[in-house]
């Protein structure tokens, strides 16, 4: 299995990551989580992540790990931090 790790503060990002699968992996099993889907790709088997009903992104790396892929791609996955109660707190 490949990473394609793609990280740049620019706009483009999306096409950049999906023009680099398109070259670099052509004939292989590609799996690709979003929020949302912004492009869709030919050959490429793309879900769009609802954590409303608990399909956020590791369900889905966990759905596409049991798939044996040969590429996994990942749009923009959200950094969500949980902090105690106390951090919260104003002195």
């Amino acid at each position: 299995m490949n990473l394609l790790p793609l990280v740049l503060p620019v706009l483009g990002k999306t096409t950049t990551l999906h023009a680099a699968c398109t070259t670099l992996t052509a004939g292989q099993k590609n799996m690709d989580a979003e929020d949302p889907v912004e492009i869709t790709q030919y050959g490429l088997r793309q879900v769009q992540v609802h954590s409303k009903i608990g399909f956020d992104f590791a369900a889905a790396m966990r759905a596409f790990l049991r798939a044996d892929p040969d590429v996994i791609m990942v749009g923009e996955m959200p950094i969500i931090i949980k902090l105690p109660k106390q951090a919260l707190r104003h002195p």
